[in-house]
């Protein structure tokens, strides 16, 4: 066989390979096939069914949302690759998220692309995703990979995301608790003293604590330093006056 036609051959092969891959193909066995037999192997590229994670599969979904009316949400706040997130859930980042359960996300790249096509256009992952997207990001993440888990069954997702909130307001109290669980003179935090600064908090106070253990709370006019339950107690009659006040 002339050498031209063998080249003639490889690159044509190459034609059904890349419409194959779009549909989730291996590339080299239909490079194969398109070079020995390329008159047989285009049509059947052509008219071949996609398989459900590839890409030509992912871009027919779109396409077919998009014209139901349905508007992707905001990308960045449900992004699940690791070094990625969005501006909504800074809180969860500076958490310890070493629990392997929520840590965890997708590892197959055609699963991910999956569920990034789904969060944009099916209204159900959506509304999912909107309700779980005040916890943080690592929440959301947590809900593609039970959906997954699940088999894609969408019956599911009320129960998943309802167990999800619990998971997280769990988790929340674990912190508060691990956080304020002494004063810096190394008595325990009673659970007034608890109350106080959840009250704190709620009334726009940013809480943190500092090295030697002194509760630091502080707003737009004020900047107060606890170290002790009694001050603790005592800043809290005190914000209890100033609400009084304010409501008069």
């Amino acid at each position: 066989m002339p050498m031209y036609i063998l080249i003639f051959a490889v690159l044509l092969g190459l034609i059904p390979a890349y419409l194959a891959q779009k549909k989730g193909r291996s590339f080299g066995l239909w490079w194969l096939y398109g070079a020995l037999l390329f008159i047989v192997a285009l049509p059947h590229a052509i008219i071949m069914n996609p398989l459900p994670n590839s890409e030509v599969a992912m871009k027919r979904d779109a396409l077919k949302w998009a014209s139901k009316g349905f508007n992707p949400i905001n990308q960045t706040a449900i992004e699940l690759t690791a070094d990625r997130r969005g501006s909504d859930d800074s809180d969860i980042n500076k958490r310890d998220l070493s629990n392997s359960d929520h840590a965890q996300r997708p590892q197959n790249p055609q699963t991910l692309d999956r569920w990034r096509a789904l969060t944009r256009y099916d209204p159900e992952i959506q509304a999912a995703v909107e309700e779980l997207r005040p916890f943080g990001g690592a929440w959301v993440d947590k809900l593609g990979r039970d959906f997954f888990a699940l088999n894609e069954d969408k019956s599911y997702l009320l129960k998943i995301v309802q167990k999800l909130k619990e998971e997280s307001q769990q988790f929340d109290r674990e912190e508060w608790n691990a956080q304020f669980r002494c004063t810096a003179d190394r008595e325990p935090c009673s659970e007034e003293s608890l109350n106080v600064l959840r009250k704190a908090k709620e009334s726009g106070y940013a809480l943190s604590t500092q090295s030697d253990g002194t509760f630091l709370l502080k707003n737009d006019t004020s900047t107060s330093y606890l170290r002790t339950n009694d001050q603790i107690l005592r800043f809290g009659r005190n914000l209890l006056a100033q609400s009084q006040n304010s409501a008069s």
